[in-house]
C-alpha cells in the first residue's frame, strides 16, 4: 500500500531529522571573537554605570552587541553568554527559514524548496551553531528583502531596515540597492 509506505517514509525522515538536529545541537561552537566582544560589552556596561555615555570603542556590530547587553544584564558568567547568543543563532536560522519559507511558497513551492535547499547546503548552516553574528545579521537583512517583496508597511520595512543596518559594519550602503 503506497499511502501506509509514504507515512512510514514521512516518520523516518522525521526521527533522522530529529536525531541529526540533537547532534547539531550539541556541537555548539563558541568562537574566540564572541569572547572578545563580550569583553567589549562588560567595558561598555562598566562606562555606562560610571556615568560615561560615550567613547566606548570596539570592532563589533551594534545588533550582536545590544543582544549580548541583554543576555549580560541578566547576570550571566560569559560562558552561559555564549551559550544564549549560539541558541540566538539557531532561532535566527530556524526563523529565516520559516520566513523564507511562507513567504516563496505563496508565489511558488519550487522556489520555497529550492531556497531552502540552497541555504542547508550553505555556510550559514554551520554559522547557525556558533556565536558568531552572521546568522542574526541574515535574518534582519532577509526580513528586510520579505518586507520589501510583499509591500509591506513602511513602518514594518524601516524596521527591519534598521535592524540590518546594525547588524553589521559594512552592510549599511548595501541595504539601498
Amino acid at each position: 500500500n503506497f499511502a501506509h509506505m509514504r507515512q512510514i517514509l514521512r516518520a523516518s525522515l522525521i526521527i533522522l531529522t530529529a536525531i541529526v538536529a540533537v547532534k547539531y545541537i550539541a556541537t555548539l561552537n563558541f568562537q574566540g571573537d564572541t569572547s572578545v566582544m563580550l569583553g567589549e560589552v562588560d567595558r561598555l556596561l562598566a562606562a555606562v554605570h560610571e556615568g560615561r555615555w560615550f567613547g566606548w570603542k570596539g570592532q563589533f556590530a551594534l545588533l550582536q552587541k545590544l543582544a549580548a547587553i541583554l543576555v549580560k544584564s541578566e547576570g550571566l558568567n560569559n560562558e552561559a553568554c555564549l551559550a544564549v547568543l549560539a541558541f540566538m543563532n539557531l532561532a535566527a536560522f530556524a526563523g529565516s527559514l520559516w520566513m523564507a519559507w511562507n513567504s516563496l511558497a505563496r508565489s511558488s513551492r519550487r522556489s520555497a524548496i529550492a531556497f531552502t535547499a540552497i541555504i542547508l547546503s550553505g555556510p550559514i548552516l554551520w554559522y547557525a551553531r556558533t556565536t558568531f553574528g552572521e546568522v542574526l545579521a541574515a535574518f534582519f537583512t532577509l526580513g528586510l528583502v520579505v518586507a520589501c517583496w510583499e509591500q509591506a508597511k513602511s513602518w514594518k520595512i524601516f524596521t527591519w531596515f534598521l535592524a540590518a543596518g546594525i547588524s553589521k559594519d559594512t552592510i549599511f550602503p548595501f541595504l539601498f540597492a
